[in-house]
């Protein structure tokens, strides 16, 4: 029998076992969600007239923006 490729997110995950389907089924859909996330992210920051270091930084974890800013400040 011929090798079987993995789904994608499968793949991507680093598992090569092959898992139960239903169990994959919200593994899938969270990253799909991201993907969708991202790519809506990134066609406002394209439409938009601030920089494109200010896009960047929306995609950061707001805990993450909050220590960079307070360190430029400090100094």
């Amino acid at each position: 029998m011929a090798k079987a490729k993995l789904p994608d997110a499968l793949r991507l995950s680093g598992l090569r076992k092959l898992c139960n389907v239903l169990s994959l089924h919200d593994f899938v859909g969270r990253i799909r969600r991201l993907r969708r996330i991202r790519h809506k992210q990134s066609a406002l920051c394209q439409q938009s007239a601030y920089p494109v270091a200010l896009c960047l930084c929306v995609q950061r974890h707001p805990a993450a923006i909050l220590h960079s800013l307070s360190h430029k400040g400090g100094n």
